[in-house]
């Protein structure tokens, strides 16, 4: 009986250790199904790029900013040679503003950043595993084998947008934003004016779809989102949106069934120093 007892907390202990083991795996890395999208920023030392996999498109797209071309660094630190980013980030102490460098410049969101000497390595072994856990690593490297991968390099000055923006939504925009249709309104309600074009076409690039831009008469100071039911709320659409600032969320009937609305205050201006980018 007490040998019984002794292999039944033996288990039991195996299998709390299993469980711990496994939620922190999931709380560090997450779990990719090996079908969403996946999307990488490089941080590195000869400059910055943008990954894109997805196994929808049987892709993974990678995207090159030159060294000597300058990125818009939101924040009030304004515009900087691509291989000067990391070194001007980690000096200013301001990793945290990585994730909008991307989508101020180019759309993307991405799920991981990686900071790295060479940003040819992301897709080392050591690299994604470190980045993105084992088990999703030796996922990612077992499709890449199957799919096609294209890289390109921009060469040219990021305020003029031809070319990049086809590039852009082709091939950086997210398949399950662009599937789920969210229909969104913009209405500057700040003093910059063009913020909501400025806005709209990040977002445009990001996959979803902004049906209309207004100006609104009244100014706000903090943003504002008006979603048109829970539905809409629980969207990756609508996630998006919501990070892009600290706005107040509101319900509306009044407004259709995949509809946002999303009205851009003085503070979100002041927030990513708007007037720095121009």
């Amino acid at each position: 009986m007490k040998k019984s007892k002794t292999i039944l907390l033996i288990f039991v202990g195996c299998v709390l250790f299993g469980v711990l083991l496994v939620s922190g795996y999931l709380r560090k890395y997450g779990w990719w199904n090996g079908r969403d999208d996946l999307k990488f920023g490089v941080v590195a030392d000869n400059g910055i790029s943008l990954i894109s996999v997805s196994w929808e498109r049987r892709m993974v797209n990678v995207l090159n900013i030159d060294p000597k071309v300058e990125v818009w660094v939101p924040g009030g630190l304004s515009w900087y040679q691509s291989d000067k980013v990391k070194r001007l980030l980690i000096q200013e102490n301001k990793q945290n503003k990585v994730s909008e460098l991307f989508f101020y410049n180019f759309g993307l969101k991405p799920d991981k950043i990686f900071w790295l000497e060479t940003k040819e390595d992301w897709d080392k072994v050591n690299n994604l595993w470190w980045k993105i856990g084992p088990i999703n690593g030796f996922q990612l490297k077992s499709k890449e084998k199957i799919m096609l991968v294209k890289e390109e390099t921009i060469n040219k000055d990021l305020k003029d947008n031809r070319g990049l923006e086809e590039t852009l939504f082709r091939d950086f925009s997210d398949n399950k934003i662009t599937g789920e249709q969210i229909r969104v309104t913009l209405v500057n309600a700040s003093e910059m004016s063009g913020l909501a074009t400025w806005l709209a076409l990040r977002m445009e690039w990001a996959g979803m779809s902004v049906m209309g831009l207004e100006t609104s008469e009244k100014l706000l100071k903090e943003c504002q989102i008006v979603y048109s039911s829970e539905e809409v709320r629980l969207t990756k659409s609508y996630e998006l949106i919501k990070n892009i600032g600290k706005c107040s969320e509101m319900f509306s009937k009044d407004l259709g069934g995949v509809e946002v609305q999303m009205l851009i205050g003085s503070d979100l201006a002041e927030m990513i120093n708007y007037s720095s980018y121009k």
